[in-house]
């Protein structure tokens, strides 16, 4: 099983995401996944007409992330009202791919983001639920930590200004 980032761009963002995702040595391809396709078109104000694009150091993308276990010193409930019986607590995506995220979103269009572990082919459905949005900036945080399975949004808000 290897971890995949997805990817979700306006066909608008296109040459500015391939442009930045060559420029950081990532590569990508577009993918085509009706599960991730289909959560996407329910979701308000996530990326307009976007097309789905798998992120990676060529092959898959478990290089871009770090995971981190559920701590088991929880207790049961507190562990489960948690992470839902996740035995992964968090993944942490490399800060390239945070940054080529953030800056995507800086020029005016949403991008969302799907971490997930595939066993078989791109195309396996599987359930996703909707996630944190994020400024620029609070993706380029190092704090930044995605639940599998989950699509997280990354926008400009009204007043938002890059900090230095």
């Amino acid at each position: 099983m290897c971890w995949f980032i997805t990817v979700a761009v306006s066909a608008k963002m296109e040459p500015a995401f391939h442009a930045r995702a060559h420029a950081a040595a990532l590569e990508t391809s577009q993918q085509e996944n009706a599960s991730i396709s289909s959560f996407l078109a329910t979701l308000d104000r996530g990326p307009p007409d976007a097309r789905l694009w798998t992120v990676t150091t060529g092959g898959c993308s478990c290089d871009l992330v770090t995971t981190a276990p559920v701590d088991r010193r929880l207790r049961g409930h507190e562990r489960r009202q948690r992470l839902a019986g996740a035995a992964i607590a968090g993944v942490a995506v490399r800060r390239d791919v945070r940054e080529l995220l953030a800056s995507v979103a800086e020029l005016g269009r949403p991008v969302a983001i799907v971490i997930h572990t595939y066993g078989g082919t791109l195309d396996e459905r599987f359930t996703l639920t909707a996630g944190a949005r994020w400024t620029p900036d609070e993706m380029r945080s190092n704090d930044t930590h995605f639940t599998p399975d989950t699509t997280c949004i990354v926008r400009v808000i009204a007043g938002y200004h890059r900090s230095s």
